[in-house]
């Protein structure tokens, strides 16, 4: 079964990216601020699948 990366964790890891970015001086508060749901439909595109086979496959390593 392929992974699936959900709306939660992906908003946690961009959390964490901003909070170091910033840190580094390298982000602003825009960076990771998000409009509408549209990460939310991105993540649910790429988990689509046809036939029980994903259409956009997740390799994780």
């Amino acid at each position: 079964m392929p992974a699936t990366l959900r709306y939660a964790e992906a908003g946690k890891a961009i959390d964490a990216l901003k909070k170091d970015l910033k840190a580094k001086g390298a982000a602003s508060d825009l960076f990771g601020k998000e409009r509408g749901d549209s990460l939310e439909c991105i993540l649910g595109t790429l988990d689509q699948t046809f036939g029980g086979q994903a259409l956009y496959p997740i390799t994780l390593s």
